[in-house]
């Protein structure tokens, strides 16, 4: 009678905890070993999460969950702008330890969560761009069906290491077929027929500034101006801060340019960039996109970092693109157009 009972009361506990147990749902347990409450941003590499999500810490831990429709590959940035990866899927549930500084993320849960904790390990070690490389071709023999390389070829290849579209092919290649058509891969690709010096030309869209006022963006530089965009959010803390200000050397070095110059935050709070603009002083008018990374601007340059640099045409076509302030100062001075000297009359 005793054994009976017993397997009754652990059958009831089995399905109490099943009824407790959403079927198809993704769940994240984290730990930041900081201790911090800070709001943790959640946003998708690419389509298949096409929207931006907050996580909001309790002393250091945080539980979030969400209803993946297939494997997706989400990015976590963090207020001091790092950025981690997690790998979700049904029914998953994932664990991620995020360190205070320096060391690299621990996640697991599920084979790509744990692969991508080792290989991540493994690269602390690398120092150039062949060494990485060797190491994703490896990687992708080994498993050509991984759904963590798409994020492997973002994060080493194209965000850290600038690879070029010869190696990133080389790479892609050795995927399996089903993987080459990832979201992220088909786009990577359709880039690669796409020179920096593009044609791409901004459509009209209103940007808001700390007034409330709207304007047409396009109208924003004069018709006879080319326009450097610093896309940041304040979210991003004083990177993007720093980053925002450092165009005022960049307006005073092209003074003899027609270049005009702006910063547009893609933050989804409007108050906190209002916050943050209002204390500083520069001389030009900041704008607020409260589409996020929904931005038309963000679509068009196909930015995934943040802070970037991005350089217009004075009929709003796309110029060029770059994380770094100096690259795209080399671009302003074979790109952009110097100002017509005053003709002398003579007497």
């Amino acid at each position: 009678m005793g054994r009976k009972v017993l397997s009754l009361l652990m059958l009831m506990s089995f399905l109490l905890l099943s009824c407790g147990r959403e079927e198809g749902v993704f769940t994240l347990s984290g730990t930041l070993q900081d201790g911090s409450s800070d709001s943790i941003l959640v946003i998708g590499l690419d389509s298949r999460f096409a929207r931006t999500d907050t996580i909001r810490p309790e002393e250091g831990s945080f539980r979030w969950s969400f209803r993946p429709d297939t494997v997706t590959t989400l990015i976590l940035i963090l207020p001091d702008g790092r950025q981690y990866p997690v790998f979700a899927d049904r029914d998953v549930r994932a664990h991620i330890t995020i360190p205070s500084e320096g060391d690299s993320i621990e996640t697991g849960g599920s084979p790509e969560n744990e692969a991508y904790t080792e290989f991540a390990w493994a690269a602390m070690s690398d120092t150039c761009l062949g060494q990485i490389c060797a190491r994703m071709d490896s990687f992708i023999v080994n498993d050509p069906f991984s759904e963590v390389t798409p994020y492997l070829i973002y994060e080493y290849g194209v965000r850290r290491w600038h690879a070029g579209s010869a190696d990133l092919l080389s790479l892609i290649g050795k995927m399996s077929g089903n993987m080459q058509d990832a979201p992220y891969i088909t786009a990577l690709k359709s880039e690669f027929q796409i020179d920096n010096r593009v044609s791409r030309y901004l459509e009209s869209f209103e940007l808001y500034d700390t007034a409330g006022v709207s304007y047409d963006f396009r109208n924003i530089s004069g018709a006879r101006n080319s326009l450097l965009v610093c896309l940041w959010a304040s979210w991003n803390d004083s990177i993007g801060i720093k980053a925002r200000r450092s165009m005022k050397g960049t307006l005073e070095r092209f003074d003899d340019s027609r270049l005009a110059v702006t910063d547009v935050s893609v933050d989804v709070n409007p108050a906190r960039w209002k916050d943050v603009v209002e204390a500083d002083t520069l001389n030009w008018f900041s704008y607020n996109d409260v589409r996020g990374w929904s931005s038309t601007l963000v679509t068009l340059a196909s930015v995934r970092k943040l802070p970037c640099f991005v350089l217009l045409s004075e009929t709003s076509g796309l110029l060029y693109v770059s994380e770094s302030l100096d690259r795209m100062e080399h671009a302003i001075d074979s790109l952009v157009q110097k100002k017509e000297k005053p003709v002398q009359k003579k007497r």
